[in-house]
């Protein structure tokens, strides 16, 4: 996978770039982007959309996000745990 440099490009468009490619990705794709920092901002935004995400440094001054798709959101799966434990506290009704 070659990721696609984002660097030359003004805010906000990297992030925009990003986020519309997560809202089309499927579970099991993965795709990446050259930034030229670290994209705090964009993270929480990745995250409630269920995504994996992971850095690498790029050789020449630049950050490589690699996102991935899971087979389940965290949030999916978060909400599947939480309702086996209120079932739990309930007594299963």
């Amino acid at each position: 996978m070659t990721p696609q440099d984002l660097r030359h490009l003004a805010p906000p468009e990297p992030m925009e770039i990003i986020l519309d490619a997560a809202e089309q990705m499927r579970p099991g794709d993965s795709r990446a982007w050259v930034l030229p920092h670290h994209p705090t901002p964009l993270l929480p935004m990745l995250e409630k959309a269920g995504l994996l995400y992971r850095f690498e440094l790029s050789g020449d001054g630049g950050v490589v996000l690699i996102l991935s798709a899971g087979s389940k959101s965290r949030e999916q799966e978060r909400d599947k745990a939480k309702t086996v434990e209120e079932a739990e506290c309930t007594g299963g009704t």
